[in-house]
């Protein structure tokens, strides 16, 4: 992979993991907020299921940039595949 493809793919996964991180971050305190203004709702009281709505948009946020990674590298190794000379003469492999 060239240093330029490399670059690009570690800005890409960086901007996407902080819109992750702000987008859950986002979710849950509006989840939270909601949840103390309903009626009768004690301030000490905590709901134990808290921790798996942070988790399950942690890792939907991580198949989200493995999807986009995987995505990138199958067009990279299909642009290389195509790239590849098939020829039984080496001569005509390096005219190309």
């Amino acid at each position: 992979m060239s240093e330029r493809a490399t670059r690009m793919l570690r800005v890409l996964a960086a901007r996407l993991l902080l819109a992750h991180l702000t987008l859950s971050a986002c979710i849950v305190d509006r989840l939270r907020r909601i949840d103390c203004l309903r009626p009768g709702a004690d301030p000490g009281e905590r709901d134990r299921g808290d921790g798996g709505l942070s988790t399950a948009l942690i890792a939907a946020g991580l198949v989200l940039i493995a999807a986009v990674v995987i995505f990138y590298l199958r067009q990279k190794a299909t642009q290389i595949a195509s790239n590849v000379c098939t020829s039984t003469d080496p001569a005509q492999c390096q005219q190309q």
